[in-house]
Formats: structure tokens, C-alpha cells, sequence
């Protein structure tokens, strides 16, 4: 967490850093703010230390600077002297020097997206800077089914997937699922904003989802985003005073072969004790229904 990194004056042996994007701007007031506080990660490795940095990032890579530890890369696009990369046939790829081990497949990962393909090659390369095996490393990568909240599929009811993603709780993370599905989209959006601006998001839902059920205190916000981006009025927004009234909205929405997905965007603190509690009262409600 940026709020635990803002303090700290000693950074982990190794470090990683999958992307550097925008978040609780509403605490740090500005992106460059932001990632002062979360430099901290590696600005106090020595020279022993491992930094595993997104080599697809910039900002990542700037992060960096000044620091004294070795820099193990991980790319989608590019092959490090030392790291992971995603080769051209589809193979995820430990390398070092001349050493070169193919880990798996990407359609071998369970978890969607090309991010989590970008995850796994993190998770490899820190595999590997604590010596486990790439035969090892690639049989979890295999078998790693994601984790509760995070693009989590609960059900696939009259042809419509529905998705727990309720830990998206800024505008990228969201542009990230909406990414990570080749099926139109219903969408759940709201809660309370960190000072994010939702314009890219807005265009992103223009272009790829069929619909929109917004919730909580940001849901004026999100739909003067999506009027903006969308003046015609193709995109179907619907209004909701709670989760299950979205839950319904989306219901209606939904055409089978779409996904149904609830990543917010925001916060829950209006509605909810935590993202957490957000997601289980969908996973109750999306089970109510489909199971």
C-alpha cells in the first residue's frame, strides 16, 4: 500500500513492481505524489537486493533510479538479459545469460488477461531469484486459479459469465477487466471515487460494453464520464440504489454469450465495510440466482 510505503526507510530484499498507474490521489494529491510514496519499495535496496521491474512500464523503470539493487525484468514485448518474457510463439521464458527455460504456455494460465500473463512472468522471475525450479514455478503457474474478488468467475447462467471484480476499485483497474474478456460487457460501477478521473474508462465502456448499472456516491460522476464520451446516448446506463437493484439492472442487460461484471472502480466505503464485503453481497447475490 502507497499509505504503508509514504513512511517506510527500509526496502524488502525483493522487490517488485508490475505497473505504476493512478490511485488514492484523494490522500497523496498528486500522481507524482503517489509514486514518491511508492518508490520506497526499492530506494533503499543495496546491491545484493533484486528489484523485478515491468520493463513495459516506463514508469516503473523510473522508479529505479538512484537504487543500488540488480534490476530482473519482465516484459510482454521485450527479452531481458535476466528475467522473464513472453516469446513470440507463446511461451512464458525464464532467462539468464544463456540459460533460457520455458515455464508454459500462456493459454496454459487460468486467470484472463494479458496483465496476469504479465503477473505470472513477475512471479517466475521471483521464483527464480529464490532458486525454485522453473519445473517448479511453471506447474503453479499452470494451476494457479486466481484469488477471490480479482476477475473471480462465480457462475455462467443462460449464457452470461458473471464476474466478481470487486478489488477494481480505480478507473485502470476496471479499463483492465473490460480488457480481458472477448465478449460484450455489462458493467457495475460505483461506490465512492478517490479522486480518479473517469473519462478513459468512460470511452472504454463506450466502445466495448453493452451496458451500465451504476451504484453509490460516485454514480453522478460516472455518468457525466459516459454522457461526455457518449453523446448519442448508445451505451445503456441504469441507476441503482443498491447492489441488488444492480444486480437486477444488469440482469436485464445481459444477452447470453456477454459477461456481467462488477468492477467498480471506486472505493465501497459508501455502501460497504470493504471491497471485500462488496464482493461477497454479489457472489451471495450472483449464487441466489445461478447456482
Amino acid at each position: 500500500s502507497s499509505f504503508q510505503l509514504e513512511t517506510l526507510a527500509h526496502s524488502p530484499q525483493v522487490a517488485v513492481v508490475t505497473n505504476v498507474l493512478e490511485d488514492h490521489l484523494d490522500h497523496h494529491g498528486t500522481r507524482d505524489a503517489y509514486i514518491a510514496a511508492k518508490k520506497n519499495i526499492v530506494a533503499w535496496q543495496g546491491p545484493r537486493d533484486i528489484a523485478v521491474l515491468n520493463l513495459d512500464d516506463p514508469a516503473a523503470l523510473a522508479m529505479h533510479t538512484g537504487s543500488a539493487s540488480e534490476v530482473r525484468g519482465f516484459s510482454l514485448s521485450l527479452q531481458p538479459k535476466r528475467g522473464a518474457y513472453l516469446d513470440k510463439s507463446g511461451d512464458l521464458v525464464l532467462v539468464s545469460g544463456d540459460r533460457r527455460a520455458v515455464l508454459c504456455k500462456a493459454t496454459d494460465l487460468r486467470v484472463p488477461g494479458r496483465h496476469n500473463i504479465s503477473n505470472a512472468l513477475a512471479a517466475a522471475v521471483v521464483g527464480d531469484a529464490f532458486d525454485i525450479p522453473a519445473e517448479a514455478i511453471g506447474g503453479v503457474l499452470r494451476a494457479f486459479e486466481g484469488v477471490p474478488r480479482r476477475l473471480q468467475p462465480l457462475a455462467e447462467k443462460d449464457g452470461v459469465l458473471w464476474v466478481n471484480d470487486s478489488a477494481a476499485t480505480t478507473p485502470a483497474a476496471t479499463l483492465t477487466a473490460l480488457a480481458s474478456y472477448d465478449r460484450p460487457a455489462v458493467v457495475i460501477l460505483g461506490g465512492v471515487s478517490k479522486g480518479a478521473d473517469f473519462s478513459v474508462l468512460a470511452r472504454a465502456l463506450v466502445d466495448r460494453a453493452r451496458g451500465v448499472a451504476l451504484i453509490g456516491r460516485a454514480a453522478d460522476e460516472i455518468a457525466s464520464a459516459i454522457a461526455a464520451a457518449d453523446p448519442k446516448g448508445a451505451l445503456e446506463v441504469r441507476r441503482a440504489a443498491t447492489l441488488d437493484d444492480a444486480v437486477a439492472a444488469a440482469r436485464a442487460m445481459a444477452r447470453p454469450g456477454d459477461v456481467v461484471l462488477l468492477s467498480p472502480a471506486n472505493a465501497s466505503f459508501d455502501m460497504f465495510s470493504s471491497a471485500d464485503e462488496r464482493g461477497e453481497k454479489f457472489a451471495a447475490i450472483v449464487r441466489s440466482f445461478a447456482s
